[in-house]
């Protein structure tokens, strides 16, 4: 599965071990308007014909992706059983992924969008 036109590896992560930038996160995948808003570092801007995306409120800043475990493992994508339990914060229960800490901080969803387990598994 892919968000966008981009590997995230290609510019951080894999191999390299930098911190995900703003533009690393937000710029280049296809999140929704209530996706791009539950990501601290995002923002939703409209285009000239009033297309709404999704860029980097914090530029090239680091992007700490703390979410709510709700967001990221009900919200931002029906996941697979594999990439729900690699999350850390998500359970997998009745053919679905579900927040295994409830509206709390999932500080380990950055994992999608640093380690090289995001090239393979989406």
């Amino acid at each position: 599965y892919e968000y966008g036109p981009n590997s995230p590896s290609d510019s951080y992560g894999a191999g390299r071990g930098d911190a995900p930038t703003g533009r690393d996160i937000c710029e280049g995948y296809y999140w929704q308007q209530d996706q791009c808003g539950g990501i601290g570092c995002c923002q939703w801007n409209l285009d000239n014909e009033n297309q709404g995306y999704c860029v980097s409120a914090v530029g090239d800043g680091e992007c700490s992706l703390d979410v709510s475990g709700e967001f990221a493992c009900e919200q931002v994508e029906q996941w697979d059983e594999e990439t729900c339990n690699y999350i850390g914060c998500c359970q997998w229960d009745e053919g679905r992924c579900w927040s295994a800490v409830g509206q709390g901080t999932c500080r380990t969803f950055n994992r999608l969008f640093h380690d090289e387990f995001n090239c393979e598994a989406l």
